[in-house]
């Protein structure tokens, strides 16, 4: 059975309540985060996803509401692992392989 978490559903504009977007869909096999945008990887922590069980980043486009965090979630990644994680299959639009590798 798969699980939707809605961990940001804001928009470039904050409010108390929402900022930006991400979310990830738990396929009982793997976890797939749509977008990364600001603070996701606290609020992926706080839901209880460690970003070393997400190897599927899919980002929709590269506005920083939707991918501000991912430098935190890729180094969060690095300094979490312990060499078990998947590897990072990161997929959207132009230049998300150069932001991940870079």
């Amino acid at each position: 059975m798969s699980r939707l978490y809605v961990i940001g559903a804001g928009t470039p504009t904050p409010t108390p309540q929402r900022f930006g977007t991400a979310f990830v869909v738990d396929t009982g096999s793997d976890l797939v985060m749509f977008d990364c945008g600001p603070a996701a990887t606290h609020k992926l922590v706080k839901a209880g996803l460690w970003p070393t069980r997400i190897d599927h980043p899919f980002f929709t486009h590269h506005h920083f509401d939707h991918d501000a965090d991912y430098p935190c979630f890729l180094l969060c990644r690095w300094d979490q692992s312990i060499g078990r994680e998947g590897m990072l299959k990161a997929r959207g639009p132009t230049l998300t392989a150069s932001i991940t590798e870079a």
